[in-house]
């Protein structure tokens, strides 16, 4: 194949390049309709991805406590993960917990 088409906007981080992309994929009969539905700022993430288009929502999971020790003080902290995948939030609780009851990291 020859032909191979150039996304419009490559490499140009603005609201306008932003649609010129979504644009494209619609062009594709592709949806991006809750892709392009963000709150996100094309400007906000400038140096954090290319080619931008929009964001998705991933599940949280909430991980902890896990005990942390570090010169003679002691913190239990918390960390939300995303993931779809089952029974990892779960256990990476219990790594926690593990880790928690033997002293800490």
């Amino acid at each position: 194949m020859n032909d191979i088409p150039i996304v419009p906007g490559r490499g140009i981080t603005s609201t306008s390049a932003t649609r010129l992309r979504l644009d494209y994929i619609e062009s594709l009969h592709l949806e991006a309709e809750k892709i392009a539905d963000t709150t996100l700022d094309p400007l906000d993430v400038v140096n954090n991805i290319e080619s931008f288009i929009g964001s998705v929502e991933v599940p949280l999971g909430l991980v902890g406590p896990l005990l942390f020790r570090e010169n003679g003080s002691a913190e239990l902290v918390y960390t939300a993960a995303g993931t779809l995948e089952g029974a990892l939030i779960y256990s990476m609780n219990r790594g926690a917990k593990l880790l928690s009851r033997s002293g800490g990291v």
